[in-house]
């Protein structure tokens, strides 16, 4: 399998890629110091920096899951007073409008996104509705899951959405998620 990676961090999925025997192609982060330990970490992958100015087209049809913790800062419940929750209006987590383009881009074969799970109370529901629309448009079902760090062990209850996109010529029963679906391959 191929992996892409957006808004790399210090690359977390890239290394859950390299623990899953994939092959890590490109990651994309805008912090310098990031991108240093980035490219430390795994030189054999192209490393892009600002995501609104690169062009993803060379990767087209050539990356199996495509990656990405788009910017949470205008979605989480630290932002509850002041300028509150702008979410996909937020000049950070709009951010996820530059993922679907990366998304229509390359068409990876799946998508895997992370964000506060206060995303899916912004704007009243509206804006991971709007994911989920944009992400139909593209030609993907999608699931989502609420995880806390808790779950697998860590001191702390941090609670993460991850959102899991797929062909829409999946076809999965009522009853089956796409994870139940994989189990059964």
């Amino acid at each position: 399998m191929t992996h892409g990676s957006l808004f790399s961090g210090i690359g977390g999925f890239d290394l859950a890629a390299e623990w899953m025997g994939w092959e890590n192609i490109f990651h994309c982060e805008y912090e310098d110091y990031k991108i240093q330990f980035l490219k430390k970490r795994f030189p054999k992958s192209i490393s892009y920096g600002d995501i609104t100015k690169t062009n993803f087209t060379i990767h087209r049809g050539k990356i199996d899951i495509l990656s990405g913790g788009f910017p949470c800062q205008d979605a989480s419940i630290a932002k509850q007073h002041g300028e509150g929750q702008k979410g996909l209006q937020g000049a950070r987590t709009g951010l996820f409008f530059e993922m679907v383009r990366a998304i229509e881009e390359i068409k990876p074969k799946y998508i895997i996104a992370e964000n506060v799970s206060n995303f899916l109370k912004v704007n009243n529901g509206k804006d991971v509705r709007t994911a989920l629309t944009e992400l139909a448009r593209l030609g993907y079902n999608a699931e989502w899951r609420v995880c806390r760090a808790s779950e697998i062990g860590a001191p702390h209850h941090r609670a993460r959405l991850y959102l899991v996109a797929y062909p829409s010529s999946v076809r999965l029963q009522q009853t089956e998620t796409f994870f139940s679906f994989l189990q059964e391959k």
